[in-house]
């Protein structure tokens, strides 16, 4: 069983911060995630979940990110994941960045290797 990819672990990170500003996170080569907001990340092999600032964050049955403290997240009219802080995301489709996320209201958050995954001003 491997980490969650980068991407994944950025966009968690970003959610639980409240507030989407330019960051980074990256897996060094003592394989510690390391996220440029000082997020403390860890992921548990035995257990497959991810801990971010002591918050558990699994992916329910319905591949939902699920938080352990309580935020959660529906889809609105126009396609966007709206989550309970005020946090919104989508890929990036119509953009032509597929494998990326927008943030509203000015982030395109995308991998840039299997190690580093970054969220920058659109």
């Amino acid at each position: 069983m491997s980490a969650p990819p980068i991407l994944d672990i950025l966009m968690s990170v970003l959610i639980l911060s409240g507030a989407p500003s330019p960051m980074a996170c990256e897996v060094g080569t003592d394989q510690a995630i390391r996220c440029t907001n000082g997020a403390a990340v860890t992921w548990n092999e035995r257990s497959n979940y991810t801990t971010i600032n002591g918050i558990p964050v699994t992916r329910g049955g319905d591949g939902r990110l699920v938080f352990g403290n309580g935020i959660t997240s529906s889809r609105n009219a126009f396609g966007w994941t709206q989550f309970t802080n005020g946090i919104m995301i989508r890929q990036d489709y119509l953009g032509g960045h597929p494998d990326a996320y927008l943030v509203n209201p000015s982030l395109l958050c995308r991998e840039v290797s299997q190690t580093k995954a970054e969220c920058v001003p659109r």
